[in-house]
């Protein structure tokens, strides 16, 4: 083998996808090793979680190349040149990996608290009696938002970006980056939201016929997860709000377009999880009612078919379907 294809081999080695995978990959690795080391587990369970946690991380960054890349752009209007593409495959490559990272974290995170306790039941006991209650979709949008937000922290600054830059001279708020349909639908499903705080309300706390001890709203013993929800939905907003406000490092105008798309898809995506944690919010508050025997089944139908819908947005936000904003189209007028 000549040394330059050595070097060659090399580089795909330990080069993109490899370094960024196991950049990804590793810690849930060094986790999952230390929990088994530490306390007692099911290892057929135990073994699921690590696949889990790692398969997903792995398929994701060997399937977003630079084509792939060059494909997302252009379908969201900006034709780079190939030796441009790198950025965007870079920004793409972390923020999957950063994603996927956190979401099979939190799934494979479930799944040991699980084999922990079929392991020990009497050791772990808190685990049906507090953890389970408390499960639901909050727990994988917030390692979809902690992946998001850790792959904008360490987004790597341009080299060139001390020099003289381009720039839009446009406001950063979350709105003039959201696609006018994502923001719409974001405001009926806080329209939603607030109906299920208000059904919350106004029904009796109980089922007596005495009036004195139906006063005041009904009890939502078990609605934990449902304001977890709305905490993840909060915690998401924040971080898209975040992320269209940081400093802009462009030193020319592709990076300018890069910057722009990448913050765009980011913050349509997060806002797409605040669709997601709404929806679950309000259907769960409007289901413990129910199932208090509070209102009628029928009145929970459409909040959890708002529900379903708050999860297609969700998974739409950050696509192609979902790109029409302000600053993209100002970008497009100008080009």
């Amino acid at each position: 083998m000549t040394n330059t294809n050595l070097a060659k081999w090399a580089h795909r080695l330990v080069g993109d996808p490899w370094r960024s995978v196991l950049t990804a990959a590793v810690p849930l690795a060094a986790a999952w090793l230390a929990a088994v080391a530490v306390v007692p587990l099911e290892m057929g369970s135990a073994y699921m979680a690590l696949a889990i946690a790692v398969v997903p991380v792995v398929a994701v960054g060997f399937s977003v190349t630079e084509g792939y890349a060059g494909r997302w752009a252009r379908d969201r209007g900006a034709r780079f040149a190939p030796h441009a593409v790198g950025p965007v495959h870079r920004y793409l490559l972390r923020t999957r990996l950063s994603r996927t990272a956190g979401v099979t974290g939190t799934i494979a995170a479930n799944i040991m608290l699980t084999a922990h306790y079929n392991a020990d039941p009497d050791a772990f006991g808190w685990f049906v009696e507090v953890w389970q209650p408390l499960q639901g979709w909050w727990l994988i949008a917030l390692g979809y938002v902690l992946g998001s937000a850790w792959a904008e922290a360490t987004k790597p600054r341009d080299r060139d970006a001390a020099l003289p830059g381009a720039a839009v001279l446009m406001p950063r708020r979350v709105a003039d980056y959201l696609d006018p349909g994502l923001a719409r639908v974001l405001r009926w499903f806080a329209g939603l939201s607030a109906v299920a705080v208000v059904l919350w309300v106004v029904t009796p706390g109980g089922t007596s016929t005495d009036p004195a001890s139906n006063a005041g709203p009904a009890r939502l013993d078990d609605a934990w997860a449902a304001v977890l929800c709305l905490g993840v939905a909060g915690l998401s907003l924040g971080c898209a709000a975040w992320v269209c406000r940081r400093r802009q490092h462009a030193h020319d105008d592709s990076a300018l377009v890069d910057e722009e798309l990448t913050r765009t898809a980011t913050a349509n995506a997060l806002t797409g999880a605040v669709v997601a944690m709404l929806g679950g919010f309000a259907g769960g508050v409007v289901q413990e009612i129910w199932q208090n025997g509070r209102i009628s089944g029928w009145l929970v139908v459409p909040f959890w078919v708002a529900g379903l819908l708050s999860l297609g947005v969700w998974m739409g936000s950050g696509t192609s379907f979902v790109f029409r904003t302000k600053r993209i189209d100002a970008m497009r007028a100008r080009a």
